[in-house]
């Protein structure tokens, strides 16, 4: 499952899930999920990487039904589509999550853009669509 999507994210990262490994669950997408996965790191990912200059790491991408239902996923999932991804910062002392977001919410495509904190744990949840012209660019921040 090594293919490279853009020049800084790979198909393995984009599917890869602690649960699924755990269970012994393929999370394996379809070509039509793929596109969907490479779509996100072009319009989203790859320029968010670019604009700071700091590696983000993918905590949660595509998801298969039973790996989407184990982790409590709704399931409507953005990311049962390829369509979505959790992630975080890879430098401490690089920007903030909410300077990420703040940056995000002004300059990429997305249809949700979410600041999440959530049992002491914070990342940011983001998508975008195939076509671009549904995009509801929904931003906002969730705090539990």
């Amino acid at each position: 499952m090594e293919m490279k999507l853009t020049e800084h994210f790979t198909l393995e990262e984009m599917c890869r899930s602690e649960t699924a490994r755990r269970q012994g669950l393929p999370n394996v997408p379809q070509e039509c999920h793929v596109r969907k996965l490479q779509n996100l790191c072009r319009q989203v990912l790859e320029p968010t990487r670019h604009h700071f200059g700091v590696p983000l790491r993918v905590t949660s991408g595509y998801r298969c039904e039973a790996v989407n239902r184990m982790v409590g996923g709704v399931p409507n999932s953005q990311h049962r589509q390829g369509e979505a991804a959790d992630f975080v910062p890879l430098k401490p002392d690089g920007p903030t999550l909410r300077e990420i977001w703040e940056w995000m919410r002004v300059n990429v495509q997305y249809d949700q853009l979410i600041l999440e904190h959530v049992k002491g744990k914070r990342w940011i949840h983001v998508s975008c669509r195939l076509d671009l012209t549904k995009n509801r660019r929904q931003a906002f921040e969730i705090n539990k």
